[in-house]
């Protein structure tokens, strides 16, 4: 369902960086799958398991710069921190499972990331019926 409601805002990744863990995994399959997008796209990634706000940083800084888009596919509080570092004063109280949070970045590389205008585009999540 939520791979449908990003193929409808036309939002396709150039890569889908996931947790290693099974769900996370499984997850990041399924949205290819849905997204018609090779399993190649799909970077596993065991660095994003239990991680902080700076290693979501760090793991963005390191793409590719023809990477125009990536979803990250990872767990909780690390993923709602993160974001919510990055819309500060807006807050996220707790992104649910496959809850989903689109930000832009400002940036040329990926590595100026920190220091651009970030903005965030839309959170949705499978309950929100809006």
């Amino acid at each position: 369902m939520m791979a449908i409601r990003l193929k409808e805002k036309n939002i396709i990744p150039d890569i889908i960086v996931a947790s290693l863990a099974k769900r996370a995994s499984q997850t990041a399959a399924i949205i290819a799958e849905q997204l018609q997008l090779p399993a190649g796209r799909i970077e596993g990634s065991q660095m994003l398991y239990q991680s902080t706000p700076s290693v979501f940083a760090e793991k963005i800084a390191l793409l590719p710069d023809e990477v125009a888009t990536v979803f990250i596919i990872a767990h909780n509080p690390g993923i709602t921190d993160f974001a919510n570092e990055q819309i500060y004063p807006q807050t996220i109280s707790h992104i649910p499972t496959c809850g989903m949070v689109a930000l832009r970045f400002n940036a040329l590389r990926w590595k100026d990331m920190p220091a651009t205008d970030i903005s965030c585009l839309f959170f949705d999540y499978p309950k929100n019926i809006s």
